[in-house]
């Protein structure tokens, strides 16, 4: 897992994980995860919380595989940024605005 903040950019899409195609030299993997569970891993909700999300590495998988997100996964100091580009996101999904925030 990447440990480095990075601007996040939304987009609905029906498509699988595995049909994604970006550039390998801007981006080594993506992982598909729920927005809920996520949000409740990062507020610390539940300290002792793992969730199981889909990782998919174009070069080395042709299938995206499970992967287990624990705390120690997050960087420490980035909660409050994810927790608002989760927020975002849940917003975005359903349709709600604004999505700034």
């Amino acid at each position: 897992m990447n440990r480095e903040q990075v601007h996040v950019f939304l987009a609905l899409s029906d498509l699988p994980l595995d049909r994604f195609r970006p550039d390998q030299r801007e981006v080594a993997g993506l992982v598909e995860v729920e927005t809920g569970p996520l949000l409740r891993l990062v507020d610390a909700a539940d300290p002792t919380c793992s969730i199981t999300a889909r990782e998919w590495s174009g070069d080395r998988e042709v299938r995206p595989r499970p992967v287990e997100i624990g705390r120690s996964d997050l960087m420490s100091g980035y909660d409050h940024y994810l927790i608002k580009v989760l927020v975002m996101a849940e917003r975005f999904a359903a349709g709600i605005g604004p999505v700034a925030i």
